[in-house]
């Protein structure tokens, strides 16, 4: 069902260009931004359906972004795009490990049709 809003935190202008332009021909409505301030500020006054966070920047930092958004808005999805198959991030948050653009748009729609479940830590 797409038309629903993903909010793209990406770290690699390239990268989150080339994302972003999946999503929008999958339908969704995007709206890119780049680093952690950006996407918090962003997460806030959008209050999107979905947070794709990008492969492109430092494990520290995706780790940091999806910390703070279980944290803070728990009523988020959150779909952390894995740069290695044995990266960890806080429970609550869906990691996806690949490339294929057709892979992780379906992990995008699968995340979206799930019921919303975090367990209180």
């Amino acid at each position: 069902m797409a038309g629903e809003t993903i909010l793209h935190v990406g770290y690699d202008s390239v990268l989150t260009e080339v994302r972003e332009g999946v999503l929008k021909r999958a339908r969704y409505r995007v709206v890119s931004v780049i680093g952690n301030q950006a996407g918090r500020d962003s997460a806030i006054s959008l209050h999107p359906d979905l947070i794709v966070i990008g492969s492109g920047g430092r494990y520290e930092d995706r780790f940091a972004m999806a910390k703070w958004l279980t944290e803070n808005l728990p009523a988020i999805r959150v779909l952390v795009m894995c740069a290695a198959p044995d990266e960890q991030f806080p429970e609550g948050v869906l990691q996806f490990y690949g490339n294929t653009p057709h892979d992780w748009l379906v992990a995008v729609k699968s995340l979206l049709k799930k019921p919303l479940s975090r367990s209180k830590r």
